[in-house]
């Protein structure tokens, strides 16, 4: 009974294995001279832009989510790799950091050049707005968060509130608390920093440095990838892993929700993309390994397709596009008793992205 148990576990997982969700290539957006570090998707899903280790961005964009992308300009001025690009949430300016110390600010539609910072001591390892687009915040391998008012930065004045903490940090997302940031750092640890520098939370789990972060559209779960080749997913009030994803063969190097938090997108330094459930914790897909490094990988709002940045061998250094088989998850309200059915729509409503959670 014991051994047709486990032959018939065995078929399951083998089963559960050859079940998983098709992604497929679509194209590259190439021109990049060296190789790709940073992907990024605006909120409307019409423009995206790339950065490498040639110092330069490319940015694509498209008229409708029926378009294809196509280049549109180049961003130059850097000295070292990009680490970082944002995109305003209303689209009009387009932020890049980089390993020279320094980020610099665009208009998207003219290109024109409106700030460039160099406020930090080392590397820039990211860059965001707040909801409001009123700030820019930026983090730095010199252990520090720094906000800079939008108001400033448009007349080239730069008067950042400086946030200090005690490890490098390697990324960051604003916590649900108001005032409150949620690190990753070259600790093993994940914390929650007050604008004060006052740590306030400590998420435990890791056993190496926690390398990227991401958080939920709903504000409730943070995932964190380390060198210790593990995702977790953890509850932001309990501070509880709920799941700790292994099967990267090396470090990972980006995390991102999908727009219905029910995926997780995930990249590693072996060039391996992979998708998780993030309500079982469970491997749902995955694209070949890319050359010898897959940097971050980003999914369209619509989740119909995702970006990835890699270090490709071969001709091309660009973003690699995927078609995906998920679309965003829209929950129905329930019908109140005794209530008639709604009579079909002539034709499917269109799905709004998700809000920001920049």
């Amino acid at each position: 009974m014991k051994n047709l148990l486990t032959l018939a576990f065995g078929f399951w997982s083998m089963a559960s294995a050859w079940a998983q969700d098709t992604i497929n290539f679509q194209r590259y957006l190439d021109g990049h001279t060296a190789a790709v570090e940073v992907v990024e998707i605006s909120n409307s899903g019409l423009m995206l832009a790339s950065g490498g280790f040639d110092n330069n961005v490319r940015l694509y964009s498209r008229k409708d989510s029926a378009s294809p992308f196509e280049f549109e300009r180049l961003f130059t001025g850097h000295h070292g790799g990009i680490t970082s690009i944002a995109i305003s949430n209303n689209g009009q300016y387009l932020v890049t950091a980089s390993k020279d110390y320094t980020f610099r600010v665009y208009e998207t539609k003219s290109g024109a050049l409106k700030f460039s910072s160099r406020d930090h001591a080392q590397p820039v390892t990211q860059v965001q707005f707040d909801p409001q687009d009123s700030f820019i915040l930026t983090s730095s391998t010199d252990k520090s968060i720094k906000i800079f008012k939008i108001t400033d930065v448009l007349k080239a004045k730069s008067a950042p509130f400086t946030v200090n903490h005690k490890e490098a940090i390697n990324g960051f997302v604003l916590s649900p608390r108001k005032g409150h940031f949620i690190l990753a750092t070259n600790s093993t640890q994940v914390v929650e920093l007050s604008a004060r520098g006052k740590v306030n939370s400590i998420f435990m789990g890791h056993s190496g440095r926690v390398n990227c972060i991401d958080i939920s559209h709903n504000r409730k779960l943070i995932a964190t990838g380390s060198d210790d080749k593990t995702i977790r997913i953890f509850n932001i009030a309990t501070k509880q892993v709920l799941f700790t994803l292994e099967g990267h063969g090396w470090k990972v190097t980006s995390v991102e929700f999908s727009s219905d938090d029910r995926y997780l997108l995930s990249t590693c330094n072996n060039g391996e993309v992979k998708v998780w459930s993030v309500q079982t914790g469970l491997e749902v897909s995955n694209i070949p390994p890319m050359g010898s490094n897959a940097r971050q990988a980003q999914w369209l709002p619509d989740m119909t397709a995702l970006a990835v940045a890699s270090h490709q061998k071969g001709p091309f250094y660009g973003v690699a596009l995927y078609k995906t088989p998920y679309t965003v998850f829209v929950k129905k309200p329930a019908a109140a008793k005794g209530a008639k059915p709604a009579k079909p729509a002539t034709a499917p409503a269109k799905v709004k992205p998700a809000a920001s959670k920049k």
